[in-house]
């Protein structure tokens, strides 16, 4: 099977590419998620826009379900390594001069431009936000503990976990967990990171029937049966620009 060059998947064109191809299949090589679904959702920067690209988004939402542990069992795809591209100066400079003079000089000028580079890159300003995020429990008798450390186990570009975590009363000797994070404002999508906590602790079944559900297929299902792992729900209480 030859899967195609989706191009730039941070573009509109190239999730539009990912979109058609989808369009007809569940996962991007075979009838079962592999390292090829971890690869291209990787390449994304967030949730494609469900109403522009159904099926994309449609699959991104399933993916994102799967914990990283659970992405790195996936089996071997089909898909290449993409080979590195050889560096090119900017100016096209021939770094084979006529005279060692002139080596020298274009050597000096390819570090000055180096420099001149790395000096604009420590100037750009990165925007950052500091969540608070509620969790609930699915039940009074589900650890606190272990949903606190699988929640910081949950690995997302952009994503730094802060130490503390609260335990707060919610009534009738229950308790809820708040825990706080740092993300960076420009590649991360919280939804991923409500979405991955809400589906800690769900069988392949579970996390099945639960995108199923989100994506409004299980209509015949009774509204009062509920899909759970270890947490009841997820949401971001506090959300602060730094």
């Amino acid at each position: 099977m030859v899967v195609p060059d989706f191009g730039n998947l941070k573009s509109d064109i190239g999730v539009g590419k990912l979109n058609e191809y989808l369009a007809s299949r569940s996962f991007i090589t075979g009838y079962t998620a592999t390292q090829d679904d971890a690869i291209i959702f990787s390449k994304l920067l967030g949730a494609p826009n469900a109403t522009k690209f159904v099926d994309a988004s449609r699959w991104y939402r399933h993916v994102s379900h799967f914990s990283p542990v659970q992405k790195a069992a996936w089996p071997k795809g089909e898909l290449t390594a993409e080979k590195p591209k050889k560096e090119e100066d900017d100016d096209d400079i021939d770094l084979f001069g006529e005279d060692d003079a002139d080596k020298e000089a274009v050597k000096k000028l390819a570090e000055s431009k180096k420099k001149e580079a790395a000096g604009k890159k420590k100037k750009e300003v990165i925007n950052k936000s500091s969540l608070v995020i509620e969790v609930k429990p699915a039940d009074a008798d589900t650890s606190l503990d272990e949903i606190a450390k699988l929640c910081k186990e949950i690995n997302i570009e952009g994503v730094t976990w802060g130490e503390a975590v609260k335990k707060v009363p919610v009534a009738f000797g229950l308790y809820k967990l708040q825990l706080c994070c740092t993300i960076l404002d420009d590649i991360v999508n919280t939804n991923e990171i409500v979405d991955q906590i809400e589906a800690l602790g769900m069988t392949p079944e579970q996390l099945e029937k639960l995108a199923k559900r989100q994506e409004g297929d299980d209509e015949d299902e009774e509204e009062d049966e509920e899909t759970y792992g270890l947490v009841q729900s997820a949401e971001i209480v506090s959300f602060n620009k730094l």
